[in-house]
C-alpha cells in the first residue's frame, strides 16, 4: 500500500515544476498558483448501484491552478481484483447518490505498471465554475467494469453506504412493485438518498417512505412524502440528519400505496 501523505507532496511538488513554464528565469519565481486542490477517495461502494463482490480502491489528487489547467494524478492502492485494468476516468456532475452527466473528461493516458495514470487539461470559465459550485464526483472505469469501477464524490468522502433492495412488505401484498433504495451519509453529516420504485400495478399509487428502527418500528426519517419525489435523488443537511440512529440502529425502509398504505415495499439496510 502506498503512502498517501508521501504521494500528496510528490503530486503538489510535480505540478509545481510543470508550473515553471511561466517562471522568469532571473527569479525562478512561479506566475501560476493552485487555486484549489482535493484529495478524492474512490472505491466500489459508492457506485450507483455498488459493485458487488470487488474491493478495489483508489486515491486521486486533483490540483486546480489560476490559469485555468486542472492537474490530475490517480493510482490505484492495490492490484485489481480479478486481474482487471483500469481505462477512463471522467469528472461528473451529481451528489453521492446521482449517476449525472459528464463534467470533465480528462481524457487520461493508459494507466502505467504501478496502476497510476495522471495528466492536465484546460478549462473553461464555466466548467470551473461547475466544478467549484458541485457536487462532483470522479469515476474510473475498467475493462470488466466499463460503466464505473470506483467513484468518490471530490469534497466529501462516504461515512456509510446501503444499496436496500425493496421487496413485498408482507405475503400478503399482491404487486408486481419491486424497489431499491441508496443511502449514503457523508464526510459532513450530510444524507444523500433515493428510493425508486418500479413496476407499480395501474390502479396503485405511491404516497410515502420511511426508514424505521427495526426494534420498535419508529420512524427514523421521513424519506419520501409525495409520489413526485420517488425515483429522485435527495440531499439533506447535517442539521436533518439522525447520524447517530443510521450508523448504529438496526434499520428497514418502508414504501406506502394507496392500496396499502400500511406498507407496500420493505428492505432491511442492517
Amino acid at each position: 500500500m502506498r503512502n498517501s501523505t508521501k504521494k500528496m507532496h510528490c503530486v503538489f511538488f510535480a505540478v509545481a515544476l510543470l508550473c515553471l513554464f511561466s517562471c522568469k528565469k532571473d527569479t525562478y519565481t512561479s506566475e501560476v498558483f493552485i487555486r484549489k486542490q482535493w484529495k478524492v477517495e474512490l472505491n466500489t461502494t459508492n457506485n450507483i448501484p455498488a459493485v458487488a463482490g470487488r474491493t478495489d480502491a483508489a486515491v486521486c489528487m486533483l490540483f486546480l491552478m489560476d490559469n485555468n489547467q486542472l492537474f490530475y494524478d490517480i493510482y490505484f492502492i492495490n492490484p485489481l481484483n480479478n486481474g482487471d485494468a483500469p481505462t477512463s476516468a471522467k469528472l461528473f456532475l451529481g451528489n453521492a447518490v446521482e449517476n449525472g452527466s459528464v463534467l470533465i473528461d480528462l481524457q487520461n493516458p493508459a494507466f502505467n505498471t504501478e496502476r497510476e495514470a495522471k495528466g492536465n487539461v484546460t478549462l473553461n470559465a464555466a466548467t470551473i465554475t461547475s466544478l467549484l459550485s458541485g457536487p462532483v464526483y470522479l469515476q474510473v472505469n475498467s475493462n470488466q467494469q466499463t460503466a464505473g469501477l470506483v467513484r468518490g464524490q471530490i469534497d466529501k468522502t462516504v461515512k456509510f453506504s446501503a444499496d436496500v433492495d425493496l421487496g413485498k412488505y408482507a405475503t400478503t401484498v399482491n404487486t408486481t412493485a419491486t424497489g431499491k433504495a441508496y443511502i449514503r451519509l457523508l464526510s459532513d453529516n450530510s444524507l444523500a438518498y433515493k428510493v425508486e420504485v418500479n413496476g407499480l400495478p395501474t390502479g396503485d399509487g405511491l404516497t410515502t417512505s420511511h426508514l424505521h428502527k427495526t426494534t420498535d418500528n419508529s420512524n427514523v426519517l421521513t424519506l419520501v412524502s409525495s409520489a413526485a419525489d420517488f425515483n429522485k435523488a435527495f440531499l439533506i443537511p447535517a442539521a436533518s440528519v439522525p447520524v447517530a440512529s443510521i450508523t448504529a440502529d438496526p434499520l428497514y425502509i418502508d414504501v406506502h400505496s394507496q392500496l396499502y398504505p400500511t406498507g407496500l415495499l420493505k428492505g432491511t439496510v442492517r
